[in-house]
């Protein structure tokens, strides 16, 4: 499947970049294709049991982190919503004096 996706990419970007020479969103395109030629790196994980170990551990990882993201970013919220009830009144700026 990789491979015939990468077969299509290739006959699709020489058609387009035959076609319109200037136009750059085509290069765009072309780049998005490319990126499943990643994906063959993903096949290594069934020849390579310390690779495919590597593979979860990395996407464990990312779970957790996404967890405590979630817990970092209500704790900011909280904080800020503290500050600014706490110091709304405090600071006054006068406009004639700037």
């Amino acid at each position: 499947m990789i491979v015939i996706g990468s077969l299509v990419d290739i006959v699709i970007s020489e058609i387009i970049v035959n076609e319109t020479s200037e136009n750059n969103k085509a290069g765009s395109v072309i780049t998005a294709l490319r990126a499943f030629r990643l994906l063959r790196v993903f096949k290594l994980a069934k020849t390579w049991k310390r690779f495919e170990i590597l593979l979860k551990t990395m996407a464990k990882t990312l779970k957790d982190v996404g967890t405590f993201s979630i817990v970092l970013f209500l704790f900011i919220f909280i904080f800020t919503l503290l500050g600014m009830e706490l110091f709304a009144h405090k600071v006054k700026i006068d406009a004639a004096t700037n």
